[in-house]
């Protein structure tokens, strides 16, 4: 019961967050379905990445939702397997480069990226490469 509870709220936040809120055109997330360990933040994640998956559910299904809202995903091996081929040099993505050493790593047009913004461009960067 109280698991059914938690997952409502999580979906109705979840809702009026994004979509009311920041009112987007395109959802787009990294999903998966792996578990190594199943602690509390690992499974939250994966009820969130649910919640975010029905909303694509819900907008065919009412006239109300923001119609404008397409909710896709790509798949995270998708992304590892990029990365890997960026740091072998066997892929190139335009502005994209890494540098070795000390205060390096990688850079989007001579600007320094973490990695979660460098995981966050190639998850847009997969999903465009699919849908053109």
């Amino acid at each position: 019961m109280a698991l059914n509870k938690n997952l409502k709220s999580l979906r109705t936040f979840t809702e009026e967050i994004i979509t009311k809120l920041y009112q987007p055109n395109l959802l787009l997330f990294e999903n998966t379905n792996f578990i190594s360990n199943r602690t509390k933040d690992s499974l939250n994640l994966i009820r969130l990445l649910g919640a975010i998956e029905c909303l694509a559910v819900e907008q065919r299904s009412t006239d109300s939702f923001n119609k404008g809202l397409e909710v896709n995903s790509v798949n995270v091996l998708k992304v590892k397997e990029l990365s890997k081929q960026l740091l072998a040099s066997t892929v190139k993505i335009v502005h994209l480069e890494y540098l070795l050493g000390r205060g390096k790593g990688w850079l989007w047009k001579g600007k320094r990226i973490s990695i979660h913004q460098l995981e966050a461009f190639l998850v847009w960067y997969l999903y465009n490469k699919i849908t053109i």
